[in-house]
């Protein structure tokens, strides 16, 4: 389930950033190593609350920095810890 996560997410990422999807790893700093910008970190939390049926709410945004963190993230809310 994870790897298809992973998967998922990174291909929203990909999708947002414009950025290739193998150029994104679990552990790619987004911002730093890839540009993302704090209105594609919105965009971001916006699709994978309407895919994946969650809330992400704003403090969360710092947790948002990685594909690997985000996938933590998503799993957590996902199960309701």
């Amino acid at each position: 389930m994870a790897d298809n996560l992973e998967s998922e997410i990174r291909s929203i990422i990909a999708g947002i950033i414009e950025a290739p999807g193998d150029k994104i790893k679990p552990e790619t700093d987004l911002a730093k190593e890839l540009g993302a910008d704090s209105m594609a970190a919105l965009e971001i939390m916006a699709e994978l609350e309407g895919k994946y049926g969650i809330v992400i709410e704003q403090e969360y945004l710092p947790e948002m920095a990685t594909l690997g963190r985000m996938v933590c993230l998503v799993e957590k809310l996902k199960s309701g810890k």
